[in-house]
């Protein structure tokens, strides 16, 4: 874990503070998203094993069928057969629908979750970057006053005269002093950076006028849910 250093007690105290912020909700955004990613998993693998019921289904259906085109006739013993294989698959195709309604549900919840938690680290890490940039440029200043005031003057001595302000024209001294910060590499320590993450960038909660509109809409019941109450 990267230790932050400033000079100053009290700012030193408020960047701990805020690193201290982002260190944990970092955890928390990759707790919750490696939470979403076992649900998905959990959803391929029922996605899997519905299609797989549905094909044992279709060929043991196709092969009645084939048995009876072949005699042309289908006697009380196949028929009740076919009926009960029928219920059978049927029951187990909607109890695997039901898992897939349920893991939905999940995972859209901890996509939400997900999502806040990424947004919250995002704005935390805006925060404490612009709080420790503004600290040690503060400290470079403090500990380079005389430099700083003495290459200051020597480029705006030398710079032209704005009527307007009734000063040098400073324009000289700020594009200079860009440039020269330009050509410096940028290092962000690794440590800041953002977790990759099974959410989608794509991906977007509903907003509150959605949630709003779908509470005046009539609820599907789903999951098992649903599944009992079709018995």
């Amino acid at each position: 874990m990267i230790e932050l250093k400033l000079q100053n007690p009290e700012t030193q105290e408020k960047l701990t503070a805020l690193l201290g912020d982002f260190n944990h909700q970092k955890a928390l955004l990759i707790a919750f998203d490696k939470k979403l990613t076992e649900l998905e998993g959990k959803k391929a693998k029922n996605s899997a094993t519905l299609f797989a019921v549905k094909g044992e289904f279709e060929s043991e259906f196709a092969g009645i069928k084939a048995k009876f085109e072949q005699a042309n006739e289908l006697s009380i013993d196949d028929y009740t057969e076919t009926k009960k294989l029928k219920a059978e698959f049927e029951s187990r195709i909607d109890f695997f629908k039901a898992i897939e309604e349920e893991l939905e549900e999940k995972i859209d919840s901890k996509r939400e979750q997900a999502y806040t938690a990424q947004t919250n680290l995002t704005n935390t890490r805006k925060r404490l970057f612009m709080f420790y940039g503004e600290a040690l440029i503060n400290e470079f200043i403090q500990q380079h006053q005389t430099e700083i005031k003495l290459f200051r003057s020597l480029i705006l001595d030398c710079a032209d005269y704005d009527e307007i302000t009734g000063k040098e024209d400073e324009s000289t001294f700020n594009e200079l002093l860009t440039q020269k910060l330009a050509k410096l590499d940028i290092a962000t320590p690794v440590e800041f950076n953002l977790p990759t993450l099974t959410l989608s960038d794509n991906w977007k909660p509903k907003t509150p006028v959605q949630k709003h509109a779908e509470s005046f809409q009539q609820q599907k019941e789903t999951g098992f849910k649903r599944l009992l109450n079709n018995i």
